[in-house]
């Protein structure tokens, strides 16, 4: 698994592995890149924030911007090839999927809402599907069901 940072054209470039943590894969090496005193030139290519507590032991997922019109570049892929990106990803000028042109063929992408697949939550006791369910998460094609606000009374009647 590769990831390459160039500065000069705002690219992350990945190699053909269908399978990244936004987190471990890309976030923390785009921030040690960035670091570097011959990088500090070029704008950030992103940021993290979350894990805000939202009440009753239930903290938001760690949230991850693209910025300054940096994108994610596959290259090496074959048509048809589905690259699945855990974390829950948006951009500073909601540009769509944050993607540049491949290099080779076109793969699909899926990237899930959370970066664990959850919002976290601490002694609720329930379990994971339950969790999905109440919060209308669908972790198998990574995006909510439904809203939360529109689960707001049956929290208030679990609480």
């Amino acid at each position: 698994m590769a990831v390459t940072i160039t500065g000069s054209t705002k690219l992350i470039t990945l190699d053909t592995s269908l399978t990244w943590d936004f987190h471990t894969d890309l976030y923390v090496p785009l921030v040690d890149w960035s670091c570097l005193s011959t990088n500090m030139q070029y704008v950030l290519p992103c940021q993290g924030s979350g894990k805000i507590p939202i009440g009753g032991g239930v903290f938001t997922d760690i949230i991850f911007t693209i910025l300054n019109g940096w994108k994610l570049k596959p290259s090496g892929y074959t048509n048809g090839d589905q690259i699945s990106v855990a974390g829950t990803l948006v951009t500073d000028d909601s540009s769509l999927l944050t993607v540049a042109p491949t290099t080779g063929g076109y793969p699909q992408w899926l990237f899930k809402v959370a970066t664990n697949g959850v919002i976290t939550s601490v002694g609720s006791g329930l379990s994971t599907d339950e969790h999905n369910k109440l919060y209308g998460i669908d972790t198998k094609i990574g995006t909510p069901t439904t809203s939360i606000a529109a689960n707001t009374n049956l929290i208030s009647a679990l609480l």
